[in-house]
C-alpha cells in the first residue's frame, strides 16, 4: 500500500538530478519511461554551461551512445551534443560539484512555479 502511494506521488511531482553526462541521460531516459511527468532538476544546458570550469571527463568505457527514447526535447538535444562530442571530449559534470547556492535558487524557482 505504501509503495503504491509513493509511486503515485512520484508520478505527479518527482524530480531527478543525476550527473550531466551521456550515461546520466541514459538513467534519466529510463526514469522517464516509468514516470513520464517527472522533471529533471539541473540536467540542462544552462547548468552545464554555468559550471564549465568544473567539467570532468567521462570515461570512454562509461559513455552511452544509445538512442534514448524517453527524453524531453531539451534533454535530448543536450544528450545528442554530449554524445556527438560537440561540447568537448566526453564532458561530465558531477552533481556534487554544483554550488549549493545554485541548487537552492533552482529549488526556490521550482517551488514558486518559476522553474
Amino acid at each position: 500500500m505504501k509503495l503504491y502511494s509513493y509511486s503515485n506521488k512520484l508520478q505527479s511531482s518527482a524530480t531527478i538530478h543525476p550527473f550531466i553526462h551521456s550515461h546520466g541521460f541514459s538513467i534519466l531516459s529510463q526514469f522517464h519511461s516509468y514516470f513520464p511527468h517527472a522533471k529533471a532538476l539541473l540536467m540542462n544546458r544552462e547548468t552545464l554551461e554555468e559550471f564549465r570550469h568544473l567539467w570532468g571527463r567521462e570515461g570512454d568505457n562509461k559513455r552511452c551512445t544509445a538512442e534514448l527514447t524517453h527524453l524531453l526535447e531539451p534533454e535530448r538535444q543536450l544528450y545528442l551534443d554530449l554524445k556527438n562530442i560537440l561540447l568537448g571530449n566526453n564532458v561530465r559534470l558531477e552533481q556534487e560539484r554544483i554550488a549549493f547556492g545554485y541548487l537552492c535558487q533552482r529549488l526556490q524557482g521550482e517551488t514558486s512555479g518559476q522553474g
